[in-house]
Formats: C-alpha cells, sequence, structure tokens
C-alpha cells in the first residue's frame, strides 16, 4: 500500500464591492486564482469563486519498461479547522474538492457549479472516470437552537455527494482542485477556510501492454 498525499493552503478573502473580486490575505492563506461563474446558469453567484491547485507526480513511480498503473483504494481529505463566512446575507457557499488525471480550467469548475453538476456528470467537462475522486458540499451558517448556541459566521456541511470513478489510472499526475463558490456577500464579508491535505491510499502495479494502453488512452484522453 502506498500513501499518496499534497497539502493545499487555506483561504482568507474578503469581499470588495468596488473591484467586485476577492482580496486575499496571504498571511492568513494562501494564493487562489478567481473565476466568474457563466450567469445563465442554474445556480449563477455573479460573483468570483476562489480556486486552489495542486498535483501529485506519479512518474517516479514509473519503471523503464514496465508498464506501471496506480489502483486507488481510498480516499480523503484532512482539513482541521472550520469553515467562515460573516456575510449577513446570502450566508452559505459551494465547495469542490476533486483528484482527475486530467486539467480542468478555472472557468470549467465554477460553471459545473452554476450549472448544478460537477465534472464527469451531464452539462461539466470531463468524463467519469478520468475524475477518480470528488466531493462536492453545501456549506451554511446555523442559527442557535434550543439549549444549543451556535458558533456565529461558523459554516456546517448541510448536503454533501461523492463522486468520480475509482478507476486505476496510467497518467504521471494527479491533478488536485478545492473550489469554493460564494453567493452574493455584502461589502467586506470574510470568507475563511482551513489548508488541507488530499491523500489517495493504493498500489502501483504491472498491468499486461495492451491493457496499460489502453488505461493511458482512457485516462489522459478527455472530451
Amino acid at each position: 500500500m502506498t500513501t499518496l498525499s499534497q497539502m493545499l493552503p487555506g483561504l482568507y478573502a474578503t469581499w470588495n464591492q468596488i473591484t467586485l473580486q476577492w482580496d486575499l490575505d496571504m498571511n492568513k492563506g494562501g494564493s487562489w486564482t478567481q473565476a466568474t461563474p457563466d450567469a445563465s446558469g442554474v445556480f449563477p453567484s455573479f460573483v468570483p469563486g476562489l480556486i486552489q491547485h495542486a498535483s501529485i507526480d506519479l512518474s517516479g513511480w514509473q519503471r523503464l519498461g514496465e508498464d506501471i498503473s496506480f489502483f486507488p483504494e481510498g480516499f480523503s481529505i484532512q482539513a482541521p479547522g472550520k469553515f467562515f463566512n460573516n456575510s449577513t446575507i446570502n450566508q452559505w457557499f459551494d465547495t469542490l474538492d476533486i483528484i482527475s488525471t486530467t486539467k480542468f480550467t478555472d472557468q470549467q469548475l465554477v460553471d459545473a457549479l452554476s450549472f448544478n453538476t460537477a465534472p464527469g456528470l451531464p452539462n461539466a467537462r470531463g468524463d467519469w472516470d478520468r475524475v477518480i475522486y470528488g466531493l462536492q458540499r453545501l456549506m451554511s451558517a446555523v442559527t442557535a437552537g434550543a439549549g444549543s448556541p451556535a458558533l456565529a459566521n461558523t459554516m456546517y456541511v448541510q448536503d454533501a455527494s461523492l463522486f468520480g470513478s475509482g478507476e486505476p489510472v496510467a497518467a504521471n499526475i494527479l491533478y488536485l482542485y478545492r473550489v469554493i463558490q460564494p453567493n452574493i456577500p455584502d461589502d467586506g464579508a470574510v470568507i475563511v477556510a482551513p489548508a488541507c491535505r488530499f491523500i489517495a491510499e493504493g498500489t502501483f502495479a504491472e498491468e499486461k501492454p495492451l491493457v496499460h494502453l489502453d488505461r493511458m488512452y482512457r485516462s489522459y484522453n478527455s472530451r
């Protein structure tokens, strides 16, 4: 069993109503890219989503003259900490966490959430077997209940869905994405997300040449 892992930085972003962009505090988080979803979607946001990219290099496990593939056996995301959003309006956001053998653009990722789908599903770029792991979550604040006060502006998971094929891969690189897509906030609203670690556990094994060749095609080729 081999454990592959990669860390992604946290997020500390403040909404700027003048520039219509998120101002990022690098001392409290990392560098994230931004893209505004297609406004014709089912659930358009009209504000940029925040995207983090990383990758895991598998080439070191390949050996000359051998047809080596990675057979995933389990996935997890370690993210100790809290999600936070102090907007006084639309206090919710969607998240996507993806491990893929092919690249996605920032626009494709935020458009998927806008159109109420995800890579590997209808109306979104990417084939099912290229996305080997995905997690979609809807997060929102919860008001205090009887005898159970809520933490102010702390976000809780309201809905979660796993997707992806878990298929073996012959690609040299796994691409990792974390997307946070807020709805329209008020000026100066702050969104915070903890740093996280993507983990894929599995085994590397040699396959028959034709089987490996077919797997390479399916790992790299995408629509």
